[in-house]
């Protein structure tokens, strides 16, 4: 009977709670989550936190702790957001993805807090003696950014004119 070999396949459906167009830090969490066959609390265990704040991530009901955001984007395996073009918006995403305090970052770049604040509202421009620590850390995040990317990108190299 010619019939009997006939097989049918479908993919399978998606999730209904998956995000089709993730926005947010958290959506992102939630698509990778149910890609991963993974349950809150297991995520929760793996970032560190309570099942309850992996929930509000996800539901986004809060942003994560800028402490938390590392581990976050090396559970989702990628940096989901692009760095706007101009300096002070690529230094607030550089802290924000490496997630560090003001604080933290200046230590990092041998400056003072508020010349890293400065700097983020486009108040001042790094002087020279500053110019080729910000543009290493820059150059080190978008290496790091094209390392997780799923299609290999040429890292893009920020020099500060």
């Amino acid at each position: 009977m010619p019939f009997c070999c006939v097989s049918l396949t479908a993919p399978k459906p998606i999730a209904p709670q998956y995000v089709t167009e993730p926005v947010t830090l958290g959506d992102h969490l939630r698509n990778r989550r149910l890609d991963s066959g993974l349950l809150q609390h297991e995520v929760a265990t793996k970032l560190g936190v309570s099942s309850d704040t992996v929930r509000g991530w996800e539901n986004n009901r809060h942003e994560p702790a800028l402490r938390h955001v590392p581990r976050i984007l090396e559970f989702i395996g990628q940096i989901p957001f692009e760095p706007g073009p101009s300096l002070p918006e690529r230094l607030r995403f550089a802290r924000w993805t490496l997630g560090l305090s003001r604080q933290a970052m200046a230590a990092r770049l041998g400056v003072d807090e508020t010349t890293v604040r400065d700097w983020e509202r486009g108040e001042h421009r790094p002087i020279r003696r500053h110019r080729e620590a910000v543009e290493a850390l820059l150059n080190s995040l978008a290496t790091r950014a094209a390392k997780s990317a799923t299609r290999r990108v040429a890292p893009t190299r920020y020099y500060i004119a």
